[in-house]
């Protein structure tokens, strides 16, 4: 059987793996924006007690850990394949996010955010290699130029929730009070 990027023509597996890995890009590059937006238009930085040197750390957090994610990935995707990789970096990404969206504090939001890099990096790596590999080389620089066009897309949404949905429904989708009244707890404790 002759291997995808041998194919004469386009086919629709050609697409699927495009369509899936723009989404996986979509998706990164949005969460990774996103957290600028949110601190510049919630009172996440105030609800976590966190300093304009702590909102930076954090920001250069997830960007950093995305060249170890990266370095993981595509080492990991060498070895047991592209496609399961993709599907772990993936996961790897929501569980840093859904971690993200719990944190309590500088510490919790720092090690989200690091998980999330994590993620990100790698299924950058992944998914712009499985692109690359299956696709025939007369259209291998047009489909990783429409993967990379994700991020475009991502920065749109990102400014569009960061900015103007996240000070309607907040950084916790609403429920603000619950890091309010752990931190008064904290402080009581002290």
């Amino acid at each position: 059987m002759p291997l995808l990027s041998e194919s004469p023509t386009i086919l629709p597996v050609h697409r699927k793996i495009l369509a899936f890995s723009f989404i996986g890009w979509i998706f990164d590059f949005y969460d990774l924006l996103l957290l600028s937006f949110v601190v510049a238009s919630t009172p996440l930085a105030a609800d976590l007690g966190l300093s304009r040197g702590d909102v930076a750390v954090l920001l250069g957090t997830a960007l950093a850990f995305t060249a170890v994610g990266g370095l993981l990935g595509g080492a990991l995707a060498d070895r047991f394949g592209r496609k399961p990789l993709l599907m772990i970096t993936i996961l790897i990404y929501c569980v840093g996010t859904l971690a993200s969206g719990l944190s309590v504090g500088f510490w919790t939001m720092m090690i989200a955010r690091a998980i999330t890099g994590i993620g990100v990096g790698g299924e950058w790596a992944v998914a712009h290699a499985l692109v690359g590999e299956t696709v025939p080389p007369a259209v291998r620089g047009r489909y990783g130029s429409y993967l990379q066009s994700g991020s475009a897309f991502a920065r749109f949404f990102a400014t569009m929730a960061g900015l103007q949905l996240a000070p309607i429904i907040g950084w916790l989708a609403g429920a603000p009070s619950r890091v309010e009244n752990r931190s008064i707890a904290v402080q009581r404790r002290w």
